[in-house]
């Protein structure tokens, strides 16, 4: 035997002796990680998730409102007449999203003390410290109120995370609501404002193919007004209401995953501590 292979020899005996001295270092992390997890997931506040289901309801022209709105015009242009079918559905999308939205639901509902709730002083009634509106919105736009559209479908889904699973589907159902409304009375009044307006031209021509054109345009508002006032999902169509989630079925923390991930990540810096373990040795015996 050479004198090379008897230092492999040497080196060799000391690292497999180091390896069966340490292997149960990784098994330890794994489990001490794990119980941390586990007890995390045990003592955290459990949050539920309530979510609906929605469909953008897509303007309808009535029959020809966009061939005459371009036949006249300016005129209708400056009615606001002009405007293209899918415009409804950016404006809902758009509108539910928006921070003003968010700021008149959390003021209209009196949700303040319920979001800042660690600022309220519960038997005094009164804040500690007088909190922002802006920092309300921030909070429920970040880890509370959640919107997804699917681009191929177009479906959306309006979500509620919050730790009391009534709440939660309480809320997504009046974020729906409260859009649905906000949207239809804008409608309304836009389209009022519009035949104020057509009203006031058609006073003001002779002409009878004018005249004509802008009475079917007041038709059409008049009949979209109609819709408007008659139509309780004017923005979005409920396709599936929200639930209340199971008590036992929180949408965070999910102990199965965190344990998993303990395991994991015990697992590997036990594996990390060993490798630094055995190098270290390894170099001083060298």
């Amino acid at each position: 035997m050479t004198k090379q292979d008897d230092s492999s020899t040497l080196v060799a005996v000391p690292l497999l002796s180091l390896v069966r001295q340490y292997f149960l270092l990784p098994t330890v992390f794994a489990l001490l990680f794990a119980g941390l997890a586990l007890f995390y997931a045990l003592s955290a506040t459990k949050l539920y998730r309530a979510e609906v289901t929605l469909m953008p309801v897509a303007e309808i022209d009535g029959g020809g409102l966009g061939a005459l709105a371009g036949n006249l015009g300016a005129v209708a242009s400056i009615a606001g007449l002009g405007a293209s079918q899918d415009e409804r559905q950016v404006e809902a999308i758009a509108t539910i999203n928006s921070r003003s939205f968010l700021a008149e639901f959390i003021v209209s509902h009196n949700l303040l003390p319920v979001l800042l709730a660690d600022e309220w002083d519960e038997e005094a009634q009164r804040w500690d410290e007088e909190p922002s509106l802006n920092q309300a919105v921030e909070r429920f736009s970040e880890k509370v109120f959640l919107f997804r559209q699917d681009s191929g479908t177009g479906i959306c889904e309006v979500a509620i995370v919050w730790h009391d699973p009534a709440v939660a589907a309480a809320w997504a159902e009046l974020i729906v609501d409260d859009i649905n409304t906000l949207l239809r009375n804008r409608a309304i009044k836009d389209t009022e404002a519009r035949i104020r307006f057509l009203e006031d031209e058609l006073s003001k021509t002779t002409i009878v193919p004018v005249s004509t054109a802008i009475s079917s345009l007041m038709e059409k508002q008049v009949h979209k007004r109609m819709i408007a006032n008659v139509t309780e999902d004017y923005a979005f169509r409920v396709l599936d209401p929200a639930m209340v989630a199971d008590t036992d079925d929180p949408y965070s923390p999910q102990p199965v995953l965190l344990v998993a991930a303990g395991l994991v990540l015990g697992l590997f810096f036990g594996i990390f501590l060993v490798i630094v373990r055995i190098a270290r040795i390894t170099v001083r015996t060298e």
